[in-house]
């Protein structure tokens, strides 16, 4: 509940420092012929980043969600994408190491359990995102605050990071 809490302009620059620093970072190993130490420094940075992003929809999901079961179905589904997340990122090192180059989408195989992972988690989290803009609007009208209307929530949900400045906002006017 930490995330909710803060300013919206510094959740943005929360979320918006790790993946700013990762896409310097691989900019710069491009640079410097594919140095591997700058590599795996910029898949770090985006795993923060990505799990930054996952605290704050937990703690969305934990405040919008009606009911215990819900709320523990939800942060169970997320919390099996965190999971995913961290596999798909030491699956990706671990490719690296072996063959001295990040492995491209090319050479992974429709069928192969990553990318059915990712095909899965991916609709999930599109769920996940369309739930909470239903939530949030329902909510908010709910309590007799204007609300934006649905398709702009869930647009704001969807040019993350940016959306988060407009989504802190209206969560903090809920409180």
């Amino acid at each position: 509940m930490f995330l909710l809490r803060l300013r919206p302009v510094v959740m943005l620059l929360l979320i918006v420092l790790p993946l700013a620093a990762g896409a310097v970072l691989q900019a710069a190993a491009d640079l410097a012929g594919k140095n591997t130490q700058l590599q795996l420094a910029s898949t770090a940075l985006s795993f923060v980043f990505a799990m930054i992003f996952c605290a704050w929809i937990a703690a969305l999901t934990w405040k919008l969600a009606r009911g215990t079961l819900r709320r523990l179905v939800l942060l169970f589904l997320l919390l099996c994408g965190v999971v995913f997340r961290a596999w798909q990122d030491c699956w990706s090192v671990n490719k690296f190491l072996a063959t001295g180059k990040m492995p491209s989408v090319e050479e992974i195989d429709p069928l192969s359990a990553i990318f059915i992972l990712h095909a899965l988690v991916s609709l999930f989290v599109v769920y996940l995102l369309v739930w909470l803009s239903v939530s949030l609007v329902k909510k908010e009208k709910s309590s007799g605050i204007s609300s934006s209307p649905l398709w702009q929530t869930l647009l704001s949900f969807f040019v993350f990071p940016v959306g988060v400045f407009f989504i802190q906002r209206r969560i903090q006017r809920l409180s």
